[in-house]
């Protein structure tokens, strides 16, 4: 069952949106995809809830079917995209991670139902990413 769609800032990054040293310029980082915002210690997972994988968020899709679109963040590089495809992971050009996951337990489908529409090493420029 879909329990979201999760986003995570690396643990430097999160640091760095906290410092008193902080760049000007400004990130524009949206939702991946519309829903509902959920906070990361009310999903049922132990490894989401306890940030084991770092601290995030979770958006529940208004979906009306099984097929949904993920869109990128922010524009930045996709680092790394398994061949699973259940998740994604970007950097922009300010340097900051970002981690896009598609439900609970979804690396168990071996990537059965997610059709990505970009590859490791392409630039997002807030393409869709288009898991279904």
């Amino acid at each position: 069952m879909l329990q979201g769609v999760f986003l995570w800032l690396s643990k430097l990054e999160r640091l760095k949106m906290f410092s008193l040293f902080k760049k000007k310029e400004k990130t524009n980082i949206v939702a991946p995809v519309s829903g509902k915002l959920i906070e990361l210690e009310k999903v049922k997972d132990p490894v989401f809830a306890k940030k084991m994988m770092s601290d995030g968020f979770v958006i529940v899709p208004n979906v009306q079917s099984s097929t949904f679109d993920v869109y990128a963040p922010t524009d930045g590089k996709v680092m790394s995209l398994p061949t699973t495809k259940h998740a994604i992971g970007l950097r922009n050009r300010e340097g900051q991670e970002i981690l896009i996951h598609i439900g609970i337990d979804t690396v168990d489908l071996k990537g059965k139902g997610f059709t990505s529409c970009i590859n490791q090493g392409d630039c997002s420029s807030r393409r869709k990413i288009d898991f279904s």
